[in-house]
């Protein structure tokens, strides 16, 4: 099967280690750099702490302690996940497959085969992975442009279902079992790719260039257990959620869920990673808490839900292109309460538009804190932000507060496209 890329599988399983090199090696030749870090991989990208501190840094290291090694122009310095908010810019792709993990990750790769009890893959980054049927949610063969596309062919994968299902270019869904991948032959361009899949008692054979994704059982898996893990963004549109690093002889290892493993050279796997966030350690997301209270008042459309971690259409949250994994989503003429009781000092949060917005919309964004008698104290209010406008980040003392009021309203052009993120709104104890 060919990827957007061009490439069939024998030739990206040929050149993994030597070829690939050359090609990052290459391609990091043109890329386009923040500032210039001492001793780090690649770019430098913006590092964020809970004390509030930003800098640009190259990535030079993760431990297996969890600690993560930044260089700047000074000198390196070590700090432990649990102080990061966050490292860099996540972009994902269109590029394909794209292999949707029980956990949520997904990993670009070129697939090599398929059976009743293994996915077999090949990886200029991984090398040859081997992953179990029950650990794989789906495949995403042909990844939209069009990211809310992409994002709900990701998310349709994770729902539960009792049998494999098929979704075509067209719209169609088939449901039934997948027998097997047959790979053409190099040397034959016109052969298409074809997956065999067993239908309402015949099997059915389909070119993948036909297919936009096949979905896999959810079985009996459950809720994956909330525990300390740290997000990884690839350059190549991966997304990993890493729960520890391993040595292993030269090779450094990424557990994910169910002790999956990738492992790679550690230089170059610090050079490939684009973004990195820590979870369930140091920040405490307002995404994740329960709120007092959440309530809409329509102008003219239906009243529309709050999203949390997802955008008001469903998909992630996005802005400039990049996509952010925690965050609330508001239309204007809405708020949010959320219970402090005392117990942090700073709310934090990066304000946009959602890319759905394109360069349209315009939102003004207040934050009011309880006055600990029954009455609200205004604590910021921006100028009004439009679609395409970069994020404005904020920094509020909460300091003694019982509970904060998050306000979406209107700005000049009424609540046409107010697509209204909070990203990555958050509070520090």
């Amino acid at each position: 099967m060919r990827d957007r890329s061009g490439l069939p599988p024998f030739l990206r399983a040929r050149c993994l280690r030597g070829l690939g090199g050359l090609l990052w090696f290459v391609a990091s030749c043109f890329q386009p750099t923040e500032a210039a870090g001492d001793g780090g991989s690649g770019p430098a990208r913006t590092v964020r702490l809970q004390c509030g501190e930003t800098f640009a840094a190259t990535l030079a290291e993760i431990d297996q302690q969890g600690s993560v090694t930044f260089h700047t122009h000074a000198t390196p310095r070590v700090i432990a996940a649990e102080e990061v908010v966050g490292w860099g810019a996540f972009r994902d792709s269109d590029r394909a497959p794209q292999i949707v993990l029980d956990d949520g990750s997904w990993l670009v790769a070129a697939i090599r085969d398929l059976d009743a009890h293994q996915l077999r893959l090949d990886s200029v980054l991984w090398g040859h992975v081997v992953l179990p049927r029950e650990s794989v949610r789906g495949i995403v063969f042909n990844p939209s442009p069009d990211p809310f596309r992409r994002d709900r062919a990701r998310q349709q994968l994770l729902a539960e279902r009792s049998e494999d299902q098929l979704y075509l270019e067209n719209g169609d869904i088939l449901s039934g079992q997948v027998q097997e991948f047959q790979l053409s032959d190099p040397d034959l361009a016109e052969e298409p790719d074809t997956l065999l899949f067993a239908t309402q008692g015949r099997t059915v054979p389909l070119a993948l260039e036909n297919l936009t994704s096949v979905a896999f059982p959810s079985g009996e898996r459950g809720e994956p257990p909330e525990e300390p893990r740290m997000m990884l963004g690839l350059q190549d549109g991966s997304r990993l959620f890493v729960r520890r690093l391993e040595t292993s002889g030269p090779l450094r290892r990424l557990v994910l869920a169910d002790d999956l493993v990738l492992e790679t050279d550690p230089d170059w796997l610090w050079s490939e990673i684009t973004a990195l966030q820590p979870l369930g350690m140091g920040v405490r997301y307002v995404s994740d808490m329960e709120l007092s209270g959440y309530r809409h008042i329509p102008l003219l459309e239906r009243t529309r839900e709050l999203g949390k971690d997802r955008n008001l259409r469903g998909g992630y949250l996005r802005s400039g292109g990049r996509l952010y994994l925690k965050g609330l989503a508001m239309p204007t003429a809405s708020r949010v309460v959320c219970p402090l009781q005392g117990d942090y000092e700073r709310f934090e949060a990066e304000l946009a538009l959602d890319d759905l917005a394109g360069r349209q919309g315009s939102v003004v964004f207040r934050v009011f804190l309880s006055d600990n008698a029954g009455g609200w104290v205004p604590a910021y209010e921006s100028p009004p932000i439009s679609g395409g406008d970069p994020p404005v980040s904020i920094a509020i003392d909460v300091t003694g507060a019982q509970a904060l009021v998050l306000l979406a309203e209107m700005g000049a052009r009424g609540d046409v496209l107010d697509y209204a993120n909070w990203l990555n709104a958050r509070l520090i104890r």
